[in-house]
């Protein structure tokens, strides 16, 4: 009688751990994404700066339960022929009211194969809004150098201050105020 239960036992321990890897690994996702978004890119202060260009981005947004949700594919921004080049696992850093934040780092095509440019990158769930931020950019480019979802300079500012109002943090989002 005892062997039985215990057999019982142990048959149900292992149907529940079965039963909980397949509904773990459900809660696991994958999302494909392949966007063509109008932006433009600014210099903060100086409206006339902006100057549109297209930000295209294909890839696989994976977000593994207990690990980092990360986004593998290319972030390719028309106009700035650094982002022609491989882009990095781009790991979210974190999140925030429904705000992500990323970091952007390409990489040289050929052997050292070495980190040419990192930028944070902002974004909501569905990327209608994007606000990228560069830290390392070509000689040519100031160092406060952003790319936004928007069709002018004023669009830019409001479509950052609408993502760092939502977030209410302002340390955490890029431009401080």
């Amino acid at each position: 009688m005892i062997k039985k239960s215990l057999l019982i036992s142990v048959v149900s321990i292992v149907v529940i751990a079965i039963g909980c890897m397949v509904y773990l690994n459900k809660i696991s996702s994958t999302k494909v994404i392949n966007l063509n978004k109008e932006a433009v890119s600014i210099v903060l202060n100086d409206p006339s700066s902006a100057k549109p260009t297209v930000i295209f981005i294909k890839g696989k947004i994976y977000r593994p339960l207990f690990k980092d949700h990360y986004f593998e594919g290319s972030i390719v921004i028309d106009g700035y022929d650094f982002t022609q080049n491989p882009l990095n696992r781009m790991y979210l850093v974190e999140k925030k009211k429904g705000i992500n934040k990323g970091m952007l780092g390409y990489h040289m095509k050929q052997k050292p194969y070495d980190t040419t440019n990192l930028g944070l990158i902002y974004y909501d769930n569905d990327f209608k809004n994007i606000n990228i931020t560069w830290k390392t950019t070509p000689e040519e480019f100031s160092s406060n150098l952003y790319i936004v979802t928007a069709n002018s300079y004023d669009q830019a500012i409001e479509v950052q201050n609408q993502m760092r109002e939502k977030i209410k943090d302002e340390n955490w989002f890029e431009p401080h105020k």
